[in-house]
Parts: C-alpha cells; sequence; structure tokens
C-alpha cells in the first residue's frame, strides 16, 4: 500500500496512490462505492473437461450472449489499524450471483470469496485499469503457480460507463471469459 495513502481510503486508491487520478472518469466511477450499475454482459465457456468443475468452484457465470449484469458495491469498515477501506462487490450475471470482498494488502488488491482468495497487482493504461492476478490462496494457504487459474482483467472507459473484460485460464485451457458494458445507476 502506498505510504502516502490517507486513512479510510478505497483499496484502489491506497494502492495507486497518485496514479488513481490517471484513471478515466467513468473507471474511477467504476471502483468508488457506493455504485449500483447495470449491463449486459457475454459469457463464453471453454470446452477443457475439467470447465464445468471450476465454473462451479468459482461461482463463474453460465455462458449466454447479452447476460443482464446488476452490480452493487458498498464500502465496508477498515480491519483495526487498516489504512483501507474494504469494499463488498456483489454482482448479478443472468442467475450466477457472485459476492466478493476486496481490500488492499501491502502492495495488492486481494478479492476474496468464500475460503478462495485471489491477489491482484493493478496497473493503469491509458486511463484504463488493469488486473494481473500475482497468487491464489485457498483458507489461507498459497495455491501452487500450476494448479492456480490466471485471472486477467480490465476496465477501460466508454461513453456511458465502462467496459469490463475478464478472462480466466487454467493450464492455458480457457475457463470463463466474460465482457460488456456496465453503467451506472442514478441513487437518490
Amino acid at each position: 500500500m502506498r505510504p502516502d495513502a490517507p486513512p479510510s481510503v478505497s483499496p484502489y486508491r491506497a494502492l495507486l496512490g497518485d496514479d488513481y487520478d490517471t484513471l478515466h472518469p467513468n473507471v474511477r466511477a467504476a471502483h468508488e462505492a457506493p455504485l449500483v450499475a447495470e449491463g449486459v454482459f457475454d459469457v463464453v465457456h471453454g470446452s477443457h473437461l475439467v470447465v464445468p468443475v471450476l465454473i462451479w468452484i468459482m461461482k463463474l457465470p453460465a455462458s449466454g450472449r447479452s447476460v443482464p449484469v446488476h452490480l452493487q458495491v458498498v464500502d465496508e469498515a477498515a480491519a483495526p489499524g487498516a489504512r483501507s477501506l474494504g469494499m463488498r462487490w456483489s454482482r448479478r450475471i443472468g442467475r450466477s450471483i457472485l459476492e466478493t470482498h476486496q481490500f488492499a494488502q501491502d502492495d495488492f488488491l486481494v478479492e476474496q470469496s468464500g475460503a478462495g482468495s485471489v491477489v491482484f497487482v493493478l496497473h493503469p493504461a491509458d486511463g484504463s485499469l488493469v488486473y494481473e492476478r500475482a497468487a491464489t490462496e485457498f483458507m489461507g494457504v498459497p495455491v501452487p503457480s500450476f494448479l492456480s487459474p490466471r485471472i486477467h482483467a480490465s476496465v477501460s472507459p466508454d461513453p456511458a460507463g465502462w467496459h469490463v473484460d475478464v478472462a480466466v485460464h487454467w493450464r492455458r485451457h480457457l475457463i470463463c471469459r466474460y465482457w460488456g458494458r456496465m453503467q451506472p445507476l442514478k441513487t437518490t
């Protein structure tokens, strides 16, 4: 985490520091709470024999075209002594529901779902934000790299909101890829 991060800031601002301000305003809006957004994704699955098992374990969405998406992001209290807030991400992609907790730990973004965690390095790039998987843990134990899924994600600006592209691979086999546009809903 950046040493210049003020107390109780979003994990993204805490990790990126001044680079956070280089993100396109729509990309920043996609990473700030509170947020309610909707959109439409296309979802494809790979054909390897382990795909159904990994889809189930990782709670990834079912395949489909023009799948409706609903997103809600809320701040959570920072852990004692923590310098950044956690964020609860609740996603509904079609019938699939994925709830994760994201927080900054050292120089990484940790996304936790149940007993599993994915650790990401964040990279700003031309107004977009790129997530690269650095590690995977299960019940706090690191999963060896050869067993871990590879996850690459990006959030880029779109005129009405932002574009999301997430790809999950395992041993060079596509497990799931989903992409599409999101836009914030006005809340009162």
